[in-house]
């Protein structure tokens, strides 16, 4: 992203409202849908680590993903989180 870009993000980052649900799986498969069907794709994921509205459990959306070819990374942003150990 070129500096416009950061700074056009952050301003839609900063527009959000957090309404206390989480669901983190349906996000993740919501997300991907809007990416296209070709090529890799990044979601960035931002989340307090909480996914308050299983299922899907998010991991076996990722892999759901992966099964259908989708060339997918997730990065996950975490703020508020409390200190725990994540298997992969």
């Amino acid at each position: 992203m070129d500096r416009a870009a950061r700074a056009d993000a952050k301003k839609l980052v900063a527009g959000f409202k957090a309404v206390g649900f989480t669901p983190i799986g349906v996000s993740l498969r919501e997300a991907a849908k809007d990416l296209g069907t070709s090529g890799k794709r990044r979601i960035v994921l931002v989340s307090d680590g909480d996914d308050t509205c299983a299922p899907p459990p998010p991991c076996d959306v990722a892999r759901e993903l992966k099964k259908q070819g989708i060339d997918l990374a997730v990065d996950v942003i975490g703020f508020r989180t409390p200190s725990r150990h994540v298997r992969s």
